[in-house]
């Protein structure tokens, strides 16, 4: 039965009776957005329980805004993103509503640090979710100087003073590529250069398993193409077209992966028995594909709870590190096995 406040409760106590530190159990009592609810909660309770004095909560600081907007990365011609990105945004989404915040998308997609910058400006006060930094990496790091809060989905990269989280590309590209070549499969064509930092990492991935297995890079192999499905018809007709032999796709996208799959078929080439064809992020459409697509998981729930937490932190004016999170390979159909 509560009562009168026992004042010899220390808040060291409460923490401990929670099973948290003790800065987690002041910040969960002030209401700082970097705690959970369900940390709240437990602190809460126990500081309840033990009659301890909880301090009246400060009004929040004008700088921080219950919305948080998320910036999408340019979609090109297409319609909609990349499947990927909606399941991040998903993530991110239930790490939100998790924390009780509000997620908008932005109406503005900037596709370089001029409309980056405008965007930001256009509120002053805001939290961002920038997903994709290759195109406005250097008006990122002005945003950091100028103390904004915002933080990326992507690869950490030179020069780099923000936070990012994002997937180890390079690994899972080796992963894949070394997988290919324990089938047997030696011409291994990558498909999906791009100016996107993340695809950067999983060509150097391919390269470098395909020299460690003491094979040649064969420039003709390495070909450009956007994200999406119907960017991958073209190369591979050129491929084919140029009679360069192949027997393996690493495409950087499960989208390019279905799309190489679709343009093989209408060739007549059978996968994976004449090719076979890996494609990257496991995508809902991979699991149900036709073969189904051996691909690279990315976890996007747990990508959407280190964003949110890494941005709260950085709103509640604390440091936040970038992170990158590991990657794993999903044998299927489409690699033969």
């Amino acid at each position: 039965m509560e009562g009168t406040p026992d004042k010899t409760i220390t808040l060291q106590d409460v923490a401990a009776r929670a099973g948290v530190s003790t800065s987690t159990a002041s910040r969960a009592l002030a209401g700082n957005p970097v705690i959970s609810e369900a940390v709240r909660q437990s602190v809460m309770e126990a500081a309840r329980g033990m009659q301890y004095s909880i301090p009246l909560r400060k009004p929040r600081s004008k700088h921080v805004v219950d919305l948080v907007t998320v910036v999408m990365p340019p979609v090109g011609a297409r319609v909609f993103p990349d499947p990927f990105i909606l399941e991040l945004l998903g993530g991110i989404a239930l790490a939100m509503r998790e924390r009780g915040r509000d997620l908008a998308l932005a109406h503005v997609v900037p596709n370089n640090d001029d409309t980056l910058n405008a965007l930001l400006k256009s509120n002053s006060n805001g939290a961002f979710i920038v997903l994709g930094q290759s195109q406005y990496h250097s008006a990122l790091n002005r945003q950091f100087r100028q103390g904004r809060a915002f933080v990326v989905w992507g690869p950490e990269i030179d020069g780099q003073l923000y936070c990012s989280v994002g997937g180890d590309n390079f690994a899972g590209a080796v992963k894949l590529t070394r997988h290919l070549l324990r089938s047997g499969r030696k011409r291994i064509v990558f498909l999906g250069l791009a100016p996107f930092e993340a695809i950067t990492e999983r060509c150097r991935g391919y390269r470098w398993a395909l020299e460690e297995a003491g094979l040649p890079i064969d420039p003709r192999l390495i070909r450009s193409a956007d994200i999406g499905y119907d960017d991958a018809f073209d190369p591979v007709n050129d491929l084919l077209d140029g009679s360069v032999p192949f027997d393996a796709i690493v495409a950087s996208t499960d989208m390019i992966a279905l799309g190489a799959i679709a343009a093989l078929r209408r060739r007549g080439i059978d996968v994976p028995a004449d090719v076979a064809v890996v494609g990257y992020d496991d995508v809902a459409l991979a699991r149900h594909a036709t073969p189904a697509l051996t691909t690279v998981r990315q976890d996007v729930v747990r990508a959407g709870q280190l964003l949110v937490s890494k941005l709260f932190r950085r709103e509640a004016g604390l440091s936040a590190a970038s992170e990158r999170l590991p990657t794993e390979m999903v044998v299927r159909d489409s690699c033969g096995g």
